[in-house]
């Protein structure tokens, strides 16, 4: 499929474009109080979602169980959206709103979820480091808020936006979620880039296949 884009400014935008991925079985939208935005599969359980909880801010959640989920509340439900063959990728621009949210697979076909934080990079006058995140995935078993790294090297800022190392080649590295012992449990197609060539919002493609990045993380597409 071709990739999708879009620029989120409602609950309901959110919602039309989730649907129209066609990646969830039902999409409900709820736009009264704060407004909400709720994903589930075939069998009707939620596996991701989007909370209000004030006129600028959201929890963003992920799924491994109808008892369990993890979260991040950030600054609200504006993002640029994309979707692809493989899910779908939510970035937050400015410097203190996550790094990028994703929703796809697994190896196990389970839904997954990739939890933005609340900056994408931390400092301390001159320490710069990439941030932790969140990652679930349906079937997920406890302790649920293990973190993951992009490992990506931060070089500086610029007004307070992070720098980040370029390099001549690009590394995909593994998403993995906490999985059941003997059971591995990673993001199918979908990866951190600790190494890039591609430290910014765009579309780049590898051997022929599409991927759409915010220099952070990257989804496939085909």
């Amino acid at each position: 499929m071709a990739i999708a884009k879009k620029i989120i400014t409602t609950y309901a935008e959110m919602a039309q474009f989730i649907e129209d991925s066609g990646f969830f079985d039902t999409v409900e939208l709820d736009e009264t109080g704060n407004g909400s935005v709720t994903c589930k599969d075939a069998d009707g359980n939620t596996v991701f979602a989007i909370i209000g909880v004030g006129t600028n801010a959201a929890k963003w959640y992920g799924y491994a169980d109808a008892s369990n989920s993890v979260y991040e509340q950030i600054y609200g439900v504006g993002c640029t959206a994309y979707s692809t063959a493989n899910g779908l990728m939510f970035m937050h621009p400015g410097q203190y709103d996550g790094a990028p949210c994703i929703v796809s697979k697994t190896n196990n076909g389970a839904y997954c979820v990739l939890i933005p934080t609340d900056s994408k990079v931390a400092w301390n006058v001159n320490l710069f480091k990439a941030t932790n995140q969140k990652a679930i995935a349906w079937g997920d078993v406890a302790p649920f808020t293990n973190m993951v790294n992009s490992g990506v090297v931060v070089t500086g800022q610029s007004n307070n936006i992070p720098i980040m190392e370029t390099a001549n080649q690009t590394v995909f590295s593994p998403i993995a979620t906490h999985n059941p012992y003997g059971t591995p449990s990673f993001f199918a197609d979908a990866y951190f880039l600790p190494i890039s060539q591609y430290r910014s919002e765009c579309v780049f493609s590898v051997d022929g296949v599409k991927y759409v990045t915010d220099g952070f993380a990257c989804l496939k597409d085909i």
